[in-house]
């Protein structure tokens, strides 16, 4: 389970993935299941990008900061690479 303010979000691995246009997703976020589907077949470190995105659009939608796919898909490859740079990642813990 994922807490994103008050809610709790599932995080699922899922193969075939796609939006209502039938275009291929990395991940989405069902707001009113509280769900977050993640492409099971994607790189780890593409995994990790495609996971803040989810993150970011869950707070979006939490805060109503209206923020643009465009903004989400900026925002969160650069928030990806300050938890990267500082060992801020699970991975990078030592133990």
């Amino acid at each position: 389970m994922l807490k994103v303010g008050p809610l709790d979000f599932s995080v699922e691995l899922k193969t075939n993935i796609y939006d209502l246009d039938k275009r291929a997703l990395y991940g989405t976020v069902l707001h009113s299941e509280q769900r977050i589907l993640l492409d099971a077949e994607q790189p780890p470190q593409l995994m990790q990008s495609s996971f803040l995105h989810e993150v970011l659009h869950a707070i979006d939608d939490m805060v109503q900061a209206e923020l643009t796919e465009r903004q989400v898909s900026v925002l969160a490859p650069a928030l990806l690479m300050v938890l990267r740079d500082n060992g801020l990642l699970k991975e990078d813990d030592p133990e």
